[in-house]
């Protein structure tokens, strides 16, 4: 295998001259190692990147969503009841010590939610504080 060239502009994405395909560079197994993506077009190499990153984040929050699919699978009220079983941990996922502010979040986010809304209906219209029951009325209908 020829050697691999970085595409400019893009994190993590390399191509390989001698037949266009592209890869991946990932750390596995104590080490950097390339993937192969499938793929000789740009267009579909930045979308398996994508996928891939939403899965790598996924995992990370134990959600356990499919690369292809969207979040439309998550319940906010389940995320948020998993938060609190899982001790309101932090970014690496150590649960905190003093979580009383995490706890009273929690309960109000679960007042707001009613039950059947999905982490897809967020929307920066619906987190709009100003709007009330009014846009959230709004954004179930769509």
């Amino acid at each position: 295998m020829a050697a691999l060239k970085k595409v400019p502009g893009e994190r993590g994405l390399y191509r390989n001259p001698s037949c266009g395909t592209y890869f991946v560079r990932i750390f596995h197994q104590g080490g950097d190692t390339y993937r192969s993506l499938d793929t000789a077009r740009i267009s579909e190499a930045r979308q398996r990147m994508d996928a891939r990153r939403a899965a790598k984040a996924a995992a990370r929050l134990g959600l356990a969503l499919e690369p292809d699919s969207a979040a439309r699978a998550a319940g906010i009220r389940d995320v948020l009841q998993r938060y609190q079983d899982d001790g309101y941990p932090d970014k690496r996922g150590r649960p905190k010590a003093l979580c009383r502010m995490e706890r009273d979040n929690c309960a109000k986010l679960k007042e707001f939610f009613e039950e059947g809304w999905l982490v897809d209906h967020l929307s920066p219209k619906v987190m709009d504080v100003s709007g009330g029951r009014k846009v959230r009325r709004v954004a179930l209908e769509k």
